[in-house]
């Protein structure tokens, strides 16, 4: 059940991305070059000058969808915790195993 929620906010962060990158790309041809993340997502909003009531929506837009990343980010890194937490608690051996971790076992 962990590791299905785990991949489901996985997965919603990978379409909320797809989305932002979609709209970045409307305000400014080619939108952040390489993966976005939020860190990097904030300087390109903040060096934007939306010169149209559209290009102020869609910044609105990307403030909105960099508020679900890093939702989504939070939400992945309390699943990764719960996920460690309850493998240490089921004492496998699968993680002695080298390259399983905790999210895979």
């Amino acid at each position: 059940m962990l590791a299905k929620r785990n991949t489901d906010i996985g997965d919603q962060r990978s379409r909320v991305v797809c989305r932002l990158h979609s709209v970045l790309a409307e305000l400014d041809a080619g939108g952040i070059a390489k993966e976005i993340n939020a860190s990097d997502v904030e300087p390109f909003l903040a060096g934007l000058t939306p010169t149209t009531p559209a290009e102020q929506v869609r910044v609105e837009l990307a403030v909105d969808l960099l508020d679900d990343i890093r939702r989504l980010d939070a939400q992945l890194k309390v699943s990764h915790k719960r996920i460690r937490s309850a493998v240490a608690a089921s004492e496998t051996t699968l993680t002695d195993v080298f390259g399983i971790g905790p999210i895979i076992a």
